[in-house]
């Protein structure tokens, strides 16, 4: 957990402001229900839950850089 606010208003927060409008979100969660895994996906780049392996942690970086120069070069 979060101190101040949850990981969900976080992600909110970032994509609203312009300044943080190209930084790549990588959520990493042990606690995500189905009504908000969906939500939250519509706006991040990748999303791990606990406990995951090393091999998925690099894949999906890997995968999130990929989209990414596929979207500056596209």
């Amino acid at each position: 957990m979060m101190p101040v606010m949850n990981g969900m208003e976080l992600v909110r927060r970032l994509r609203q402001d312009p300044a943080a409008a190209a930084v790549r979100i990588l959520v990493v969660s042990g606690n995500v229900d189905s009504t908000e895994g969906d939500e939250i996906l519509e706006m991040v780049d990748g999303m791990l839950s606990k406990d995951f392996l090393v091999d998925d942690l690099l894949e999906t970086v890997r995968s999130i850089g990929l989209r990414r120069s596929a979207r500056a070069t596209g």
